[in-house]
């Protein structure tokens, strides 16, 4: 797996995972298809195929290299959005789409009325002027008649809760891969005559990173055992945290400076791509419902309130 991510361009990688057999594996066992290849997707900071193919499974659909899903705009306000809108025979498209779009002959937008099959050569594309240069976001438009219902709101409401997951377990492979080049770095780089690994600062804040990403690993675990939309908005949102930390602990103890094994920035492409599109994107993150579970997780007590446990001694 980590040899095609690594190995093969976004608009390329789709066909290679469907011929590697990856979309068999997908069918029997999905937790460990989507959470292996999303793990190294997001170690490798990979912006590609894989979400398209993940939702196309949610569908119940077969999932298809030449097939792609147009994501929603970015939220405003908090409010649940659809990528298109159906006006009687007419899908009228407004949405984002992730690099590699010029494989796919087809798109499927969510609109309130179910999900429609739309021809590429209908739509234009743009770009979105969102996030990290690294995601080559583009934004796509257009108005599309004659397009096929394929699908179901119902299910893509369930495509949604798969497609968090999938996101989940990309955020913490990227927040792990940064926490493993840092804690190399750590070691290596000296100050007064010792690593500054050994410095408490450092520890603490490394930690905080670690503690970060395992409770992130658990909520996704707990998320593909129950199966339910806010168990998988609960570990969207741990894994939001645990990359955020990362983001900035990482980086801060770099001196600032990118990650060494990533040319483009590990740092830079978690604290700016993920938070633009993960946690603004309403097919990913709805607003109204998991803005408040990640505003609690930053949540603290203050130090002397009667509600915050006694700490062991």
């Amino acid at each position: 797996m980590r040899h095609l991510v690594t190995n093969y361009p976004p608009a390329e990688l789709a066909t290679q995972l469907l011929e590697s057999g990856w979309g068999d594996l997908l069918a029997t066992e999905a937790a460990v298809s989507i959470g292996v290849l999303a793990e190294e997707a997001g170690r490798s900071t990979m912006a590609g195929p894989m979400l398209d193919l993940v939702l196309q499974h949610g569908l119940g659909l077969q999932p298809d290299a030449a097939t792609g899903v147009v994501l929603p705009p970015l939220a405003r306000g908090g409010v649940e959005t659809y990528a298109g809108r159906a006006d009687g025979a007419v899908v009228v498209v407004n949405g984002l789409v992730l690099d590699g779009h010029d494989r796919a002959t087809r798109w499927l937008v969510a609109t309130d009325a179910g999900v429609f099959s739309v021809e590429a050569g209908a739509l234009m594309f743009r770009a979105a002027g969102a996030g990290d240069v690294a995601l080559a976001l583009r934004s796509v438009g257009g108005s599309a008649t004659g397009s096929v219902l394929v699908a179901s709101s119902e299910k893509w409401r369930s495509a949604v809760t798969l497609g968090r997951k999938a996101i989940a377990a990309e955020l913490i492979g990227l927040a792990a891969q940064m926490l493993e080049d840092t804690v190399a770095y750590v070691n290596v780089r000296h100050q007064y005559g010792r690593p500054i690994g050994s410095f408490q600062t450092v520890k603490h804040r490394l930690a905080d990173v670690h503690v970060a990403t395992v409770a992130a690993r658990v909520g996704l675990a707990t998320a593909w055992s129950d199966s339910t939309d806010v168990s998988a908005m609960a570990a969207l949102c741990l894994a939001i945290r645990a990359q955020q930390l990362a983001a900035t602990h990482c980086q801060q103890v770099h001196g600032g400076t990118p990650s060494p094994s990533n040319t483009d920035s590990t740092a830079s492409f978690g604290a700016a791509n993920w938070s633009a599109v993960c946690a603004a994107t309403p097919m990913i993150c709805c607003g109204r419902s998991a803005k408040p579970l990640s505003n609690a997780s930053r949540r603290r007590a203050p130090r002397n309130s009667p509600s915050r446990p006694a700490e062991a001694t």
